[in-house]
């Protein structure tokens, strides 16, 4: 996490805004326990970049089922993540 995440992350997404590397931390483990356990994460089309920010379309849900699709605009500083905001796409 130290070597990712800034110290102050911030971490958006439709509950709210979470702030932090634990709080991020815990977001994640949550997300990943509370769904199936066939549900997976892929990317869901190309990669978008720059100088200080990146963006990742996704799919999740089933292989080949995707039960919802979104995209992570993500901003670096200090080569860290400093900021994720995720957004429903589908």
């Amino acid at each position: 996490m130290d070597r990712i995440y800034t110290e102050d992350v911030a971490f958006t997404d439709l509950e709210g805004v979470t702030t932090g590397r634990e709080a991020a931390e815990d977001n994640v483990d949550v997300l990943l326990t509370k769904d199936p356990a066939d549900f997976r994460f892929t990317e869901d089309g190309p990669r978008y970049a720059g100088p200080d920010s990146t963006a990742l379309t996704w799919a999740f849900g089933p292989p080949g089922a995707p039960a919802v699709r979104g995209i992570d605009v993500i901003t670096i500083r200090d080569g860290r993540i400093a900021n994720i905001l995720t957004r429903f796409t589908a």
